[in-house]
């Protein structure tokens, strides 16, 4: 490896465990910040104190200028110290900067350190705060390998790069409060001097340095300290990372629900909330809001148990109580309410009870902010202190990007709540398709009849043995490229409008602020033509709220025509969804009258259907609809199944696909998008056996062979015709997946029947398929539709008219 491969590596520094013999030799002396005072130039501001105190340090040969050894003799030094130490900390930022100068084993307190430091570290009884066993050992390994990486460079010319930044939590002990610090060394300050025959490093430990360089035992062997003395001493710079940290640690304590409901845990984060906003005597209370209902979940104030149910364990308020109350102005206004002086505004408030109560606890400042969801208030965060005038509403902007995650996880809580009144309404009250109910009124039976005596047994399993089951579904073809094409428009839409109001403004009044909002703007505009990116909606919708809005009551004082267009913005927004919504709703419209249209008809259909033999029919609607229809004599009570049933059944299901077909064909007319759609259908003749999961509540199908199938009906929409890459579902056609040959014989038999009829054409393409994972041998049919037919099951009017459409 050639020398220039060796140069410019960066690396990251793991802390490791040094003993004594791994330690260079260290001298505390300032001999070098002397030199750096003996070479400024007259025309340096320095120089005068140079002329007045430092030069006669050096003429009075100081004991300050030899090496000190005895740390105690520093304190007679100090002032000599102070005046030495003006070079490298300005006095004009003492009160900013957090910086100290240390001797560099670190053990004793600063030589010399800032007022900012002093504030920052030191405590009441006048002691530094003590570097802690953990960061001292990341400062000295970090300092280790940076004495090494100078070492290398200047012995070796073999230069290496790495971060020296180092982060520290900090708790003080006056306020009990945390603190989190970014801490870099400055080691302008610091020689390394050589003090003995250094090891010659050949190619191959060169290149073994260049692959491990942050292996520090290697570095120690390879090049021992003995051989090197450190003269001088070491400066450490401070940056206050508090705000940053904290704000990242609630997020991720919020990242689970139970971080409002557990008592442990919510402390936590009232603690740090305190720590972000540097404020000992406040306290957090948390509450949500379901239906009429306000549950207080946790209070620092109150000493609560933890809650495992949002709804079982907390304290119950109807919102009525409420009315009138100090919260129902926030909840009004839908907006942060600070009161730093709560005894004062109680007197003239309602005096209603949750008033009265907030008082006996002794707040005498309040801040209470709604938590919002999709325009919703669903929860409320309060923060109070028994001091007056505790609250600042700059300081209050650090834990703004809090609530949005507060409400967030009182709507998981919400939702897991609803969940388990769902579980247990399902419990109770399972709904059954009226196909099977039989079979469950039976079970039920069986059960009154084993349990007499009052012993106790167990609902038996529920079996459906040898059903068949027939697939199909209709897809809505390109729905998520266009879904995100809508998205797309509205937002340029969207920001050109916004532009146009900051352009009119800034016309009146030429703001800066106004100039980089247009930029952002443009800079937003540039993108979205690149086409719609994950994330790109929300940060867009999120500037425009937090950023651009927020100034619009001010903007309207600049002229009626900014108030004008303004106010038309406003207008033209969205009231539920805070955004424009035009081209996603007529998108949304289109996919919902598909889905409606589908659904609606096979509402009306399936009554004949069951009316010629009982099977079990479900459907799911998303971007289309896809039917599951299972049919078998276990399926049934009295009456006898045959298999010219089931035939019935799938020509039955042939014919409805290809009304769908023609029904969504003459939908697009009505459509504000011009959607199309494709049409499936998968065939199975080996019978298959359900059972019903009780965890579940549900019909699902039983072994892997059965399951074989489950899997092909999730993945068979993305089917690929063999050798040519093109889709098998395509619009105005008709797929029929099949594995058997038998299975594809019947349904010829069925197509040329249906293509006499008038439903289908007689062009059949038969195809092989691309193995799906973990499928494979997949065959097709495909037949066009034919769109012109009138052979409907119901009339498309019909139709639309049942779902309100004119």
């Amino acid at each position: 490896m050639q020398e220039d491969d060796l140069k410019n590596t960066i690396i990251e520094i793991e802390t490791c465990s040094l003993t004594k013999k791994d330690q260079f030799k260290s001298v505390l002396t300032f001999k070098y910040l002397l030199e750096y005072w003996q070479n400024i130039d007259k025309e340096n501001p320095f120089y005068l104190i140079y002329e007045s105190k430092i030069k006669r340090i050096i003429e009075e040969n100081h004991p300050i200028l030899h090496d000190i050894d005895d740390f105690s003799k520093l304190n007679d030094y100090k002032d000599v110290i102070k005046d030495l130490m003006t070079v490298v900390f300005s006095p004009v930022s003492s009160d900013t900067e957090i910086s100290a100068a240390y001797s560099l084993d670190f053990e004793n307190d600063p030589l010399f350190s800032t007022e900012a430091y002093k504030k920052s570290f030191l405590t009441e009884e006048n002691s530094y705060h003590k570097i802690s066993d953990e960061e001292l050992k990341e400062i000295s390994c970090k300092r280790l390998v940076f004495i090494y990486a100078k070492i290398l460079k200047e012995f070796y010319d073999f230069e290496i790069f790495f971060d020296n930044v180092m982060s520290a939590k900090i708790e003080n002990k006056n306020t009990g409060l945390i603190k989190y610090y970014n801490s870099s060394l400055d080691t302008r300050f610091l020689k390394i001097v050589k003090k003995g025959e250094l090891p010659v490093l050949t190619e191959d430990d060169r290149k073994n340095l260049s692959e491990n360089l942050n292996n520090i035992p290697l570095l120690l062997k390879m090049i021992p300290p003995k051989l090197f003395e450190l003269q001088g001493f070491i400066i450490i710079h401070k940056t206050d990372v508090t705000t940053q940290e904290i704000l990242s640690e609630i997020k991720r304590e919020l990242l689970n629900k139970n971080s409002i409901l557990n008592k442990k845990n919510f402390n936590n984060l009232q603690y740090m909330i305190k720590s972000l906003l540097n404020k000992s005597n406040i306290n957090l209370s948390i509450a949500a809001i379901r239906n009429n209902e306000v549950l207080i979940l946790n209070s620092g104030l109150d000493n609560c148990d933890d809650i495992e149910c949002i709804y079982r364990e907390s304290r119950h308020y109807n919102m009525a109580e409420y009315k009138n109350s100090i919260f129902d102005v926030a909840f009004t206004q839908k907006k942060v309410l600070i009161v730093n002086d709560y005894p004062e505004y109680y007197e003239k408030s309602n005096k209603t009870p949750i008033d009265t109560e907030i008082l006996k606890k002794g707040a005498k400042s309040v801040v209470i902010r709604p938590l919002i969801m999709e325009g919703k208030i669903i929860g409320v965060c309060t923060l109070s202190s028994n001091n007056t005038c505790e609250f600042d509403p700059l300081n209050l902007m650090k834990i703004e990007d809090v609530y949005p995650l507060f409400a967030l996880v009182i709507q998981r809580s919400l939702e897991d709540f609803n969940n388990e009144v769902q579980s247990i309404v399902q419990k109770n009250f399972t709904s059954i398709h009226p196909s099977i109910e039989w079979r469950f009124k039976k079970a039920a039976v069986n059960l009154i009849d084993k349990s007499k005596g009052n012993t106790e047994k167990e609902m038996e399993q529920i079996v459906f043995q040898d059903v068949y089951p027939l697939y199909c579904t209709t897809d809505i073809r390109g729905s998520s490229t266009q879904r995100n094409a809508a998205i797309q428009l509205d937002l340029q839409e969207h920001l050109f409008i916004v532009k146009d109001i900051i352009d009119s403004a800034n016309n009146i009044k030429n703001l800066p602020i106004l100039d980089e909002f247009v930029y952002r703007i443009n800079k937003y505009l540039t993108d979205l033509t690149d086409g719609l990116v994950s994330g790109d909606e929300l940060e867009i919708i999120n500037f425009l709220h937090k950023e651009i809005e927020t100034c619009f009551n001010d903007l309207k004082l600049f002229s009626d025509d900014v108030r004008h267009k303004i106010e038309k913005y406003n207008d033209i927004l969205d009231p539920e969804l805070g955004t424009l919504y035009k081209k996603r709703r007529d998108f949304d419209d289109s996919v919902d009258l598909i889905n409606k249209t589908i659904s609606n008809y096979l509402d009306r259909v399936q009554q004949d259907a069951q009316k010629m033999f009982p099977h079990y029919f479900d459907k799911n609607t998303t971007d289309g609809v896809d039917q599951n229809i299972y049919i078998g004599a276990s399926l049934t009570d009295s009456i006898k199944f045959d298999k010219l049933y089931l035939k019935n059944l799938r020509l039955w299901q042939l014919i409805i696909l290809a009304n769908i077909a023609r029904l969504t064909d003459k939908l697009k007319a009505k459509l504000r998008v011009p959607l199309e759609t494709t049409h499936l259908l998968v065939v199975q003749d080996m019978p298959l056996t359900l059972v019903f999961k009780t965890d579940e509540k549900k019909l699902a199908v039983e072994g892997a062979y059965n399951i074989r199938y489950e899997i092909m009906k999730k993945r068979i929409d993305k089917a690929i015709v063999k050798d040519t890459g093109e889709r098998l579902t395509q619009i105005g056609k008709i797929a029929i997946v099949y594995t058997q040959n038998s299975e594809a014989f019947e349904y010829k038999q069925y197509i040329e029947f249906l293509s006499a009829k008038g439903y289908l054409d007689n062009n059949i393409e038969e195809l092989l398929l691309e193995d799906l994972q973990g499928i494979k041998g997949l065959k097709a049919l495909r037949v066009g539709v034919n769109l012109s037919s009138d052979s409907e099951y119901y009339s498309f009017s019909d139709i639309i008219t049942q779902i309100g459409i004119d």
